[in-house]
């Protein structure tokens, strides 16, 4: 028997905020604040809709929410690092918007060749180590912190779900 919906909206409300409190709470508070790790992004606060709130949704399996958050940030880590062997920095800032659009279709075409669609983070990780200074210092090392911030607001899900 499902339950009421206003158990599931409290629920949905209940796990939102424990998974999207955990990233910041372990970014802000340990080594990775060191290195400059943003402590949240607007495409974790997206993915928390499907995951949380429309679990039922093929789009909301696990392996789509960690892929594609990787592939996203891949693509954008490598589009940027490509344009930024521009000749000089002008040119480099007057095409991110290039970058952007360019690792966002790269994504979206990665997503569909991996049959792993997770549509609301693209955008955001794509354009984010280009837009963002400190992923930009970040590098490569940007890839493990998407992977460990997608499995720690996925991780969050089945714990309080089962509280």
């Amino acid at each position: 028997m499902p339950l009421p919906k206003y158990q599931t909206w409290f629920y949905s409300f209940i796990v939102t905020y424990c998974g999207l409190s955990v990233l910041p709470a372990i970014l802000n508070y340990s080594s990775f604040l060191g290195c400059g790790v943003p402590g949240i992004n607007a495409s974790y606060g997206a993915s928390a809709v499907l995951i949380y709130g429309a679990n039922e949704s093929p789009l909301a399996q696990p392996y789509a929410l960690i892929l594609c958050h990787f592939l996203s940030a891949l693509s954008g880590v490598c589009i940027t690092k490509l344009f930024s062997l521009m000749p000089n920095e002008a040119q480099f800032h007057s095409l991110c918007w290039l970058a952007a659009s360019l690792s966002s279709a790269m994504t979206i075409m990665l997503m569909q060749v991996t049959e792993t669609t997770h549509p609301r983070q693209v955008r955001q990780l794509c354009s984010q180590p280009r837009v963002t200074d400190t992923v930009w210092e970040m590098s490569w090392y940007y890839l493990p912190i998407v992977v460990l911030s997608s499995t720690w607001i996925l991780a969050v899900a089945p714990v309080v779900n089962y509280i």
